[in-house]
């Protein structure tokens, strides 16, 4: 059982009070990913690959961006 305060500067709003719920079924065991880095084959970009034992890898390529000036987006 938990209880929720909804509070809106200082003021207490509304309180929800719930109960335990059924128990469900058993999850699969937890597997952390092996993650690598490296270079992108065209030289401006990098590639990030995540391998889950028992699961096929998943690469992701992030392509590089132009440095803005004082935080603003560089026009093209």
């Amino acid at each position: 059982m938990y209880s929720l305060k909804i509070t809106e500067h200082g003021k207490k709003k509304a309180t929800s009070k719930d109960q335990k719920g059924d128990k469900g079924e058993r999850g699969e065991d937890g597997k952390t990913p092996e993650v690598s880095v490296k270079p992108g084959k065209d030289g401006n970009s990098t590639d990030i690959t995540f391998t889950v034992p028992g699961k096929d890898p998943v690469t992701v390529n992030v392509k590089n961006g132009e440095n803005g000036l004082n935080g603003k987006t560089p026009k093209s």
